[in-house]
């Protein structure tokens, strides 16, 4: 995931790593081609990246079976994280998501009906952290009367 290499990474995650992370994330999207699939092993289940960010503290990922349609792809995503935005649990957002899909684009389940849910399907919580252009005008406002402030200590001194 790095655009960079260097001896401490390889520009790869691999699974070993993430499972070293402390995620504690409600819900994990790998859109990207067969992110579902894995090593099966006797003991353990299926290995692969799906366990790994569940053994990493996620709640919920959404994962593709097969070879995703980069286009396609980007246009069920975008829907997909717009129905998680209305409150509907993430079992709903995501046949929400396949059904409008459906209607806008593609009835080829190939385009839609990889992608599948694992986890805890409960709506996501999104925090509100407030709107950036808020806090752009409470920085105008201050740096306006700190200008206000200095120019009558300097009318001041020059008295």
């Amino acid at each position: 995931m790095s655009q960079t290499e260097d001896s401490v990474s390889d520009g790869f995650i691999e699974a070993g790593e993430i499972v070293e992370m402390d995620l504690n994330a409600e819900l994990v999207v790998l859109s990207s081609c067969r992110s579902g699939l894995g090593e099966i092993d006797e003991s353990e289940g299926i290995l692969g990246m799906q366990k790994a960010f569940f053994e990493a503290g996620t709640s919920s990922i959404v994962v593709s079976l097969w070879d995703v349609n980069d286009k396609y792809t980007a246009f069920f995503m975008q829907d997909l994280y717009k129905q998680f935005k209305t409150g509907l649990n993430k079992s709903e957002a995501l046949r929400q998501a396949k059904l409008n899909f459906i209607k806008n684009h593609s009835a080829n389940p190939y385009y839609w009906s990889g992608f599948i849910l694992s986890g805890n399907l409960s709506e996501i919580t999104f925090e509100d952290h407030g709107s950036p252009y808020i806090i752009f005008i409470i920085g105008i406002i201050l740096i306006f009367l700190l200008v206000l402030f200095f120019r009558k200590r300097i009318k001041k001194i020059k008295m």
